[in-house]
């Protein structure tokens, strides 16, 4: 079996996004800016290089918006009984962030583990409205597009000013500013745009949320106000 921190360092699974010590740790949790975190090969790699009474926590707030061929849910290996809790919310695509309503997928002698730990019973207009978020199977799937056409126009405007944006498969993206976010976030609230807190240890990272097509135009004349354009690789000025 393949040392578990070198499992974790094969994956790029470090530091804050990461924990995993030693033979007392109960659980080991991954997570990037970006989720989804890993490919269907990459879980594998990870469940077969850890103990495997250790419970793994994948994050798949975003996997709805997914369209890498490279990622695959990690439903199956919950089925194939593996120690792996799956989580996901309705905040993201369903769009009822304010109800506060999240679930988890996970082998039935874990699902009784956490019970205890459960925040107890939710009231009918979160349980209804969750159904029909589940139902609408073709408002997913129009917020997916409509997210993803928004979300490349507003990448693709932000990289012709000279800025790395980090690869999204997500309803956000991160731009790479080159100096410490918190006074830009202030900037850009001044200009009446809110942005994402920071996210350490990307300081220099912007988070931005895909928002409307008129929202994102107000984040991009915000952004033009507060950051010059930049030369690019090439010399050429965007």
């Amino acid at each position: 079996m393949t040392p578990p921190k070198e499992v974790l360092r094969n994956l790029g699974l470090r530091g804050p996004g990461v924990a995993y010590r030693n033979s007392r740790t109960s659980v080991a949790a991954g997570a990037r800016a970006n989720c989804p975190v890993t490919s269907r090969p990459e879980v594998q790699q990870l469940l077969d290089g850890i103990p495997e009474n250790l419970p793994v926590l994948i994050d798949e707030a975003y996997y709805h918006f997914v369209e890498s061929p490279d990622y695959g849910t990690a439903l199956p290996y919950v089925l194939e009984g593996r120690r792996v809790i799956i989580a996901r919310t309705f905040s993201k695509i369903f769009g009822i962030a304010a109800m506060r309503l999240g679930y988890a997928i996970a082998p039935p002698a874990l699902i009784e583990q956490m019970r205890p730990y459960s925040v107890g019973s939710i009231n009918a207009l979160v349980k209804w409205g969750a159904v029909a978020g589940l139902q609408d199977t073709a408002g997913q799937q129009q917020v997916k597009e409509r997210t993803r056409r928004i979300r490349t126009q507003a990448t693709a405007d932000v990289r012709a000013r000279g800025y790395e944006v980090l690869p999204s498969e997500t309803n956000y993206f991160m731009v790479g500013i080159r100096r410490e976010v918190e006074p830009v976030i202030d900037e850009f609230r001044k200009r009446g745009v809110l942005v994402g807190r920071p996210f350490p240890p990307m300081t220099e990272h912007l988070r931005v949320s895909v928002g409307t097509d008129a929202e994102m135009a107000r984040f991009l004349t915000a952004f033009k106000e507060i950051f010059p354009a930049v030369r690019t690789s090439t010399g050429a000025q965007p």
